[in-house]
């Protein structure tokens, strides 16, 4: 597994150019399909972090929100 970003071990030399993705990102936002008459709202977390080792480790997961923006259940990881 990896390791939170203040938690982990000196980061591998080839990982500086992406040093500053390393952490948690969120947000809201709109979305639509072809498919579907109305656009839906929606959360994401994105992860960086890294074990010492030359690769980032990702993780990504979405929440649907309703009208209020209360999550309704999870939409995708």
């Amino acid at each position: 597994d990896a390791f939170r970003p203040d938690e982990a071990p000196a980061p591998h030399p080839l990982l500086a150019p992406v040093l500053g993705l390393l952490g948690a990102w969120a947000g809201n936002g709109r979305g639509g399909y072809p498919t579907l008459d109305d656009e839906f709202g929606y959360a994401q977390e994105l992860t960086f972090s890294h074990d010492g080792r030359p690769f980032l480790h990702y993780v990504s997961r979405a929440w649907l929100l309703d009208a209020d923006g209360r999550p309704l259940r999870p939409s995708a990881r």
